[in-house]
């Protein structure tokens, strides 16, 4: 379609500069991570949303609070088994406590997705940036320090 004298281009017309067909698979790729960040945030809000309210309701209303001293409170969430068992139990503190895991767990996820999308796709670049992301990000969940 030929253009009138005195206008510009629409870019959002505009060829992508990528390799042909790359534009509806990124974007539908783009679709799908949004998708699962949304559903493991979503998931680990409800998730705590649920072990607040069960610890609401497990605590008397005429209990009286110390604030002036920090004592954690004896939990046994130590280990991931721990919090599982928790759980199994209904303890709102384990149950809270999966939904901080679930949360952190979200963009691991993400990434591990981004790694077979780009492996299905073919694309050794990626694979390869994916990959050391993949790496860095076990690295500090297995070995970081708190």
């Amino acid at each position: 379609m030929a253009e009138a004298p005195g206008t510009t281009p629409d870019p959002a017309q505009a060829p992508d500069p990528g390799r042909p067909g790359d534009a509806p698979r990124s974007r539908s790729l783009e679709l799908a991570l949004s998708q699962v960040l949304i559903a493991g945030v979503a998931a680990s809000a409800a998730i705590i949303g649920l072990g607040a309210i069960g610890l609401l309701a497990s605590t008397s209303m005429n209990m009286h609070v110390d604030y002036s001293r920090f004592i954690p409170p004896e939990s046994g969430s130590q280990s991931l088994r721990a919090v599982l068992h928790g759980v199994s139990m209904l303890d709102a503190r384990a149950i809270m406590i999966a939904g901080v895991l679930l949360l952190i767990a979200t963009p691991i996820a993400r990434v591990l997705f981004s790694l077979v999308s780009f492996a299905r796709q073919r694309d050794m670049l990626y694979i390869g940036i994916t990959t050391i992301v993949l790496a860095v990000l076990a690295y500090s969940l297995f070995y970081g320090k708190v």
